[in-house]
């Protein structure tokens, strides 16, 4: 049986876990306790003209960028702030990423839904198809809006981005919504792999950061990184192929 680990971690974009005007923290230290062969990331930040988050975790931890996409305009200075859809506006962009120490065999990005009307990012699922020990293992990682926007309107779209269940499959990302409507949201066969409170990450009450799989995958270990760097805590999986 092939085995792979994977995590999924909000990074806020570097800052802290007490607010918006928190410290930065070292993304690269982090994301070294979350050591997992592949990492979603959620909330990355990219300073125009710079390598941004995901390089330097990448350069650092022997990861490769399979997929990446910018899904909206973002500025980091005396706060972590969205600037809006224009893309005309701040110092970069806010980005969801999966990264990968294993071969990648494919890797694309779809775009999802219509832009909502509160929601000043362009949501997207990020893909990539890595090579477990000659298993073709598909991962989709994203992240959604609150579950007080319309986020019904993506879900047509969501659901044909993610693999099919008849084979394995992993979704992760911060989906910014409790367990019973990741499921509601995710096509019938999906399961969760890990289930424990991520939000806030100090003091966490909620479980916004999940793990789903299909029934073709085991679920050897899952846990929530017990880590209070960003704001939310990752959470971290082995899986049986």
């Amino acid at each position: 049986m092939a085995e792979v680990s994977l995590g999924s971690f909000n990074l806020h974009m570097g800052r802290g876990a007490g607010g918006h005007d928190a410290p930065f923290y070292d993304v690269v230290a982090a994301a070294k306790e979350v050591d997992t062969d592949v990492l979603v990331l959620q909330e990355a930040f990219v300073p125009d003209g710079e390598p941004g988050q995901p390089a330097l975790i990448a350069d650092a931890l022997d990861y490769a960028i399979a997929s990446s996409y910018a899904i909206a305009r973002a500025a980091v200075s005396d706060q972590v702030r969205l600037c809006g859809r224009s893309g005309d506006a701040g110092e970069g962009t806010w980005e969801v990423a999966v990264l990968t120490r294993l071969p990648v065999l494919a890797a694309d990005v779809v775009t999802i839904g219509p832009q909502l009307p509160r929601d000043p990012a362009r949501r997207a699922v990020v893909r990539a198809t890595v090579d477990a020990d000659g298993v073709a293992l598909p991962i989709a990682g994203t992240h959604l809006p609150l579950l007080k926007d319309p986020v019904w309107r993506l879900v047509p779209e969501l659901r044909a981005a993610l693999p099919p269940t008849d084979g394995p499959g992993v979704f992760a990302g911060d989906m910014n919504m409790w367990g019973w409507a990741v499921e509601r949201l995710a096509p019938r066969g999906w399961r969760r792999a890990v289930r424990g409170r991520t939000f806030p990450s100090h003091r966490p009450h909620s479980q916004t950061d999940h793990v789903l799989v299909t029934p073709p995958v085991r679920i050897l270990e899952a846990e929530v990184v017990p880590q209070v760097m960003s704001d939310h805590r990752p959470v971290r999986v082995r899986l049986g192929l």
